[in-house]
């Protein structure tokens, strides 16, 4: 397709991808959030925040 229209792989992939939230963005939100509500409440051993803070501050070392 690239090669045909003579544009950048890159620019073909964008206009995909936008292409697709626009038919699909209320399904995709429904969907989303169905996973978070039924993922509620999993971990409740910690705050989520500070067990990400605490992770990402070993990329550092």
């Amino acid at each position: 397709m690239s090669k045909i229209k003579h544009v950048q792989m890159a620019k073909i992939i964008t206009k995909t991808a936008q292409e697709y939230r626009q038919i699909h963005s209320n399904r995709i939100k429904k969907d989303i959030d169905s996973l978070l509500e039924q993922t509620r409440g999993m971990w409740r051993e910690k705050d989520g925040l500070i067990y990400q803070t605490n992770i990402r501050d070993e990329w550092d070392m």
